[in-house]
């Protein structure tokens, strides 16, 4: 299950540039689940971007311990460049 994702596994809204999807759901033992992430760089200054996605456990009787994922996200410019043509 997904607990929560931000800066410290809190709102969703803690990284604007980031979502997730599904945000809960659960897995069956032995099964597997996608979850998809999309980033959205557009209004971001050039630097270096963090957050967490938080999974809830029970695996191996661990008491719905917390996984944390971390993300990293880099900004920085691009160029365009068209091909030189010479004569």
């Amino acid at each position: 299950m997904i607990r929560g994702y931000g800066q410290n596994c809190g709102s969703a809204d803690a990284i604007p540039w980031l979502t997730v999807s599904p945000t809960e759901g659960a897995v069956p033992a032995g099964e597997s689940a996608t979850i998809n992430l999309s980033v959205d760089a557009s209004d971001l200054e050039n630097g270096t971007y963090t957050g967490l996605i938080c999974l809830m456990t029970n695996a191996n009787n661990l008491n719905s311990a917390i996984l944390q994922i971390p993300i990293t996200l880099e900004v920085a410019d691009h160029y365009i460049f068209l091909p030189l043509i010479t004569k």
